[in-house]
């Protein structure tokens, strides 16, 4: 099964069979399953090498983060959505963060519903207006609650930001490849 557009593709993890379980190639790939899987440690020792541990911004990390959103968001609103229906998701996955973690805070309303939008394709999805960090953030977010609103497993998981990877690589970004010894 798969989602996308006539312009490109995105595959779909539910129902898929894994045949040999990968693991995410990218460092942001790493950061963000673990991440997402709730492994604080690794996410921290993995966030502090993103953009080759330097300060900054590179556009390749966040392609690949941008890829695995649209995944995530087309698996969760897979034949579309309306405004409300995407301001009422955002609403609750603002409100659910700081129960998970009360250090964290939620990526704003409005950045999280265009985000959706733009995954969606929709006309909302003007991210030009917002800061790119305020974006990456609330991209983040919207995987989690996906995953976790989908009822997603740990392959599951896995596979889509492993698609999300891909995805990235095909549109022509290079993310760096993870460093095993960071784990």
């Amino acid at each position: 099964m798969i989602f996308g557009t006539e312009r490109e593709v995105i595959p779909c993890v539910i129902g898929r069979k894994v045949q040999e379980m990968r693991q995410p190639r990218t460092l942001v790939g790493q950061w963000l399953l673990a991440g997402i899987l709730d492994q604080r440690d690794l996410r921290d020792r993995l966030g502090k090498a993103l953009n080759r541990g330097q300060r900054g911004w590179n556009n390749d990390e966040p392609a690949v983060v941008e890829a695995v959103c649209q995944i995530a968001s087309r698996m969760l609103f897979p034949t579309g959505a309306d405004g409300g229906q995407v301001a009422a998701f955002a609403i609750r996955m603002r409100e659910l963060i700081p129960s998970r973690d009360p250090h964290a805070s939620p990526a704003g309303q409005e950045e999280t519903e265009a985000v959706i939008h733009a995954a969606l394709e929709d006309a909302g999805g003007d991210l030009s207006r917002f800061r790119k960090s305020a974006v990456f953030q609330a991209r983040g977010a919207v995987i989690a609650a996906a995953c976790s609103k989908l009822g997603l497993t740990d392959e599951a998981i896995t596979q889509m930001i492993v698609d999300g990877e891909q995805i990235a690589l095909q549109r022509g970004w290079h993310p760096p490849l993870r460093n095993d010894e960071a784990r």
